[in-house]
């Protein structure tokens, strides 16, 4: 079976210590920490993607348009509107082909087949489960990741209503990232009515993190320029979000 990673190697190298094929791992939950570890290994699952060839040409082909890209806006700290629409395809693409998009794309459809099951049991038009089987272990599905994948353009299409800017680490700190490393949020400037913005981030490296916000008062002011994150608590406020997993 092919070990097909879900967060690609090309971004986890942008957090590699010293230039290297290396990478620094913990365990969240329960926290472990795991040291220096090889990138070909990490985010990754044999069979992922379930042998399809489609998707694994699809994803192969993006990586490669999208890796020098990131490359580039990361050695420059600027980007113009053709690298930031790469970079919103790659917000994209690294939110929807996760391991967890994947078990959050199965919540619902899990729990109507779920309540389904159950009252036919009920109603004896099927028979029980064996003793002690559980129903949450028995139902899953599988292609969730290529319908996820099909969504792609749909949802980099809603983010060419979003202004971005790239942030630099405050001074002494540096961004993480995570097997889950794109978040989407209604209000990424904390306080704000959640009404009233809506946005998503990304780390595209240790020291930059690229957000797109839309704030329906005032969405022009969004300035493009990469500025220093505001302080070292901003830092850790932009990697809270990969560890409230």
């Amino acid at each position: 079976m092919p070990n097909d990673h879900f967060v690609p190697r090309h971004y986890l190298r942008q957090f590699a210590a010293s230039a290297s094929e290396l990478i620094v791992v913990a365990n969240i939950s329960p926290y472990r920490f795991l040291g220096l570890k090889g990138i070909g290994g990490q985010c990754c699952e044999d069979d992922f993607y379930e042998n399809n060839n489609a998707i694994d040409k699809l994803l192969g082909v993006s990586e490669n348009d999208l890796a020098p890209v990131l490359v580039r806006v990361i050695r420059k700290r600027d980007f113009d509107t053709k690298e930031i629409n790469a970079l919103k395809m790659l917000a994209v693409i690294l939110n929807v082909r996760t391991r967890k998009a994947i078990e959050a794309a199965k919540v619902f459809p899990r729990f109507i087949a779920k309540a389904f099951i159950e009252s036919a049991i009920e109603q004896g038009r099927l028979p029980p489960l064996p003793e002690g089987n559980s129903l949450d272990e028995a139902i899953d599905f599988k292609g969730v990741a290529g319908v996820l994948i099909q969504q792609m353009i749909p949802c980099w299409m809603e983010t060419q209503t979003l202004s971005a800017k790239l942030l630099k680490a405050h001074n002494g700190t540096c961004f993480i990232t995570s097997d889950n490393p794109a978040v989407v949020l209604n209000q990424f400037a904390w306080g704000a009515d959640t009404t009233a913005a809506t946005g998503n981030a990304s780390r595209v490296a240790r020291d930059s993190v690229c957000v797109r916000a839309g704030d329906a008062n005032d969405r022009d002011n969004f300035a493009r320029d990469a500025l220093p994150a505001e302080s070292g608590h901003a830092t850790g406020q932009i990697n809270k979000f990969d560890m409230d997993v």
